[in-house]
């Protein structure tokens, strides 16, 4: 995950500000102004309704990725483990899932092919619904009119120390870049109306 400062929309309807967001203080009110609107965005656009159902049934998955991930460490020897180690652990899967077929160990399939299936796709929905509702927030802020201020308060927490992604992070990542946000808005409020 990338470290994209970001606030927080909590399910009871409140925002906090996390981050680089309380650098945009200084820097004008109308941006801190815009970046309210932005987070007044995900209860707007009711983006947040369905958060405690998509993490009530992506838990499974996480709950699975977070349990390959330690076995991974402790085969480690309690270091991180690097890219070979997915590797071997997708190849031991498949293996596995190969042999019981081989069995005709129907049952076994079907766990391995669910584990499978969570570890790769429950991330991966995740991270696009979350942007998604992202981008609500942001065209909610354009239309209420709080696009401009919103894109140079973007580009004020652009100017922040970071690494940048790989593809899989970018993948996986709950928040679009802040290069894709400014993009998209800088579309949105030149096609807002006057």
């Amino acid at each position: 995950m990338t470290s994209t400062p970001t606030t927080f929309t909590a399910p009871a309807r409140a925002a906090s500000r996390a981050g680089g967001c309380l650098r945009l203080r200084p820097s004008g009110s109308r941006r801190s102004e815009s970046w309210c609107r932005e987070e007044l965005g995900h209860h707007a656009t009711r983006a947040g309704r369905y958060g405690l159902a998509a993490s009530w049934y992506s838990a499974p998955g996480r709950l699975a990725c977070r349990l390959v991930v330690s076995l991974a460490v402790l085969a480690c020897g309690g270091r991180r483990p690097g890219s070979s180690t997915g590797l071997v652990v997708a190849v031991g899967g498949a293996v596995a899932l190969v042999q019981t077929a081989q069995h005709r160990q129907w049952l076994s399939v079907a766990i391995l092919s669910a584990v499978a299936f969570a570890l790769l796709v429950t991330p991966l929905l995740d991270g696009l619904v979350s942007r998604a509702s992202e981008h609500a927030a942001d065209r909610y802020a354009v239309s209420v009119g709080a696009g401009p201020d919103l894109a140079r308060a973007l580009q004020l927490l652009a100017g922040l120390p970071g690494a940048q992604p790989g593809v899989a992070a970018r993948l996986l990542d709950r928040h679009p870049s802040v290069a894709e946000r400014l993009a998209r808005l800088d579309g949105w409020c030149a096609a807002a109306p006057r």
